[in-house]
């Protein structure tokens, strides 16, 4: 099986994606990011996060993830020190508002699935600066070596009982700490990852039959509202895929009781050792 990211209906393998972040490196190289500086991504969650993550690791530079809700003196500080801003088209004119000195911005067009997901406008680039498709077609792959960083989240894997050849998901924000550790360390390891453009109840169970996700992170405030949901729609999609379940934060326990009885034992808390909630 090829390995990669899916996004909606679509796969890209881990080939192309590292392919397209050394080109991204390249560009960003061109504009003077440099092992220690700071990447911003204000993207919400597409293949574009991962690649821009990856470009931004093989110069050494910091990737930063912004939560693209802030605007103003929140968003500022966010991007402070940034030499770089990743932003969705629609989130350019936030982004050219708290813009540090000296940082440029790339533009990312957004794909169907997120105009689609948030119900944004179908609308062109801005124009005002360079895009990511731009970059990535303008530049040959960055050929140096990637700097290295092989301790960081090692130890991941075994605390979210994920390992090579199993297919996960992450339905959270990457701009979480939790859910970009998750989409990273699987990115790095090449485990097969798909990632939602937005969490929706009824979208998740539809995604693990279809993709037959085996390992998901959610919170316990996704099971909430995946219990929320009508009995017939609940009972209308295969899970049986499911091996493991996990969550980071502490759970109701008639959450984890009603969670347990409809998807069976699978939950799981994240800790260094995890176990099946019992």
């Amino acid at each position: 099986m090829t390995t990669g990211v899916r996004f909606g209906r679509r796969k890209r393998s881990y080939d192309e994606l590292n392919g397209r972040a050394a080109r991204i490196a390249a560009g960003l190289d061109a504009m003077g990011v440099r092992a220690g500086d700071r990447v911003a991504l204000m993207l919400r969650n597409e293949p574009a996060f991962l690649e821009v993550t990856a470009a931004a690791e093989a110069l050494g530079a910091s990737p930063v993830p912004v939560d693209w809700h802030r605007r103003g003196d929140g968003l500022a500080e966010a991007l402070r020190g940034a030499r770089a801003v990743f932003a969705h088209t629609d989130l350019v004119s936030a982004v050219e508002e708290a813009l540090p000195e000296g940082a440029g911005v790339v533009e990312v067009r957004p794909p169907v699935e997120l105009t689609a997901a948030y119900g944004l406008p179908p609308n062109g680039v801005t124009r005002r600066h360079p895009t990511l498709e731009a970059m990535i077609e303008g530049n040959e792959p960055w050929r140096a070596a990637p700097a290295a960083d092989g301790a960081r989240r090692a130890g991941l894997g075994d605390g979210f009982g994920l390992g090579p050849g199993m297919r996960t998901m992450v339905p959270a924000p990457l701009y979480d700490t939790v859910p970009n550790a998750h989409a990273v360390w699987a990115m790095r390891n090449g485990v097969d990852l798909t990632i939602m453009p937005r969490f929706d109840p009824e979208g998740l169970l539809r995604t693990v039959e279809r993709n037959r996700i085996e390992h998901v992170q959610m919170t316990p405030d996704m099971f909430e509202e995946l219990l929320r949901l009508p009995e017939d729609v609940r009972r209308r999609h295969d899970l049986s895929s499911l091996k493991a379940v996990v969550h980071a934060a502490p759970c109701p326990a008639d959450v984890e009781r009603a969670m347990t009885g409809w998807w069976g034992p699978v939950l799981r808390r994240y800790r260094e050792d995890p176990r099946p909630v019992r």
